[in-house]
């Protein structure tokens, strides 16, 4: 059960808008595989997330995907009950709740992301999932940069930026480094692969 996307753009139409409808964009379950590169998935409409990845052994591993218009029931990707996901210089950008959400035992790796302008958290870490973050961006996000319940863990998390905004109660996330201006960093610089399709 896999399937693979390039180049595609996904949006609700005006006519299956429905504020109080809870409709992913794409939904990742029952052990299926889907992988992307270089698209953008807008669930802007619907009041749940844009990307729904459930059930042990569902994944997916995407590079260079756009999330964006997600519910505030369901905000940008919420990922659960055993999925995991794999997002290399995605952008999870002005979602109307958590920019990732991750429940149950999950495996999340960002690695050279953008998760900014976002209506809640930046990253959600419930329950005992686990997450790898890497050279990515936090900022801009109404409700802080990191929720970590205490049975989670977020190793490795290192070469981090954010801005100064935290959600009362938070304390300083080890492996994010705060910046208070808009000039972060360059994810692209160097970057030799950065056009090349994701490996198999």
């Amino acid at each position: 059960q896999g399937g693979w996307m390039e180049g595609v753009t996904l949006r609700r139409p005006r006519i299956s808008s429905n504020a109080n409808a809870l409709k992913h964009t794409l939904q990742i379950q029952n052990g299926g595989q889907f992988d992307m590169f270089n698209c953008v998935l807008n669930n802007e409409g619907s009041s749940a997330s844009v990307a729904l990845v459930s059930n042990a052994n569902s994944k997916g591993k995407w590079k260079k995907v756009e999330i964006k218009g997600g519910g505030q029931q369901g905000g940008g990707i919420l990922v659960e009950d055993n999925g995991t996901i794999e997002m290399i210089k995605c952008r999870i950008v002005s979602n109307h709740g958590d920019g990732v959400t991750c429940c149950d035992t999950t495996f999340v790796t960002l690695r050279d992301c953008e998760i900014e302008d976002n209506a809640g958290v930046g990253i959600s870490l419930m329950d005992s999932s686990h997450a790898c973050i890497e050279r990515t961006r936090v900022v801009r996000n109404n409700g802080g940069v990191m929720v970590k319940r205490k049975n989670c863990v977020c190793d490795p998390c290192i070469d981090n930026v954010c801005d100064l905004t935290l959600a009362k109660g938070q304390e300083v996330v080890p492996g994010f480094r705060f910046v208070d201006g808009v000039e972060y960093f360059d994810q692209y610089e160097n970057d030799a692969d950065d056009n090349q399709m994701l490996e198999s």
